[in-house]
């Protein structure tokens, strides 16, 4: 898979990564690991990915697993 990537500091001690990538799979585990610490400016398409991939997550934590239910 080609992979670069292009790191800018910013003075308020963000930093802007920027990849360039064939497939965003494995890319959208790393951001998510970051949790809110990080954010997909672009492509639009990832973005919903990890909108979509948070609000399943989001869901799945406001139901109490049937194992644990009393």
């Amino acid at each position: 898979m080609p992979f670069s990537s292009r790191l800018t500091k910013h003075h308020d001690g963000s930093v802007l990564a920027e990849f360039l990538l064939d497939d965003t799979e494995e890319i959208k585990h790393w951001i998510l690991s970051f949790g809110q610490q990080a954010m997909v400016v672009e492509p639009e398409g990832l973005r919903q990915e990890i909108l979509a991939e948070l609000e399943t997550l989001t869901a799945a934590y406001r139901q109490l697993p049937t194992v644990l239910q009393k």
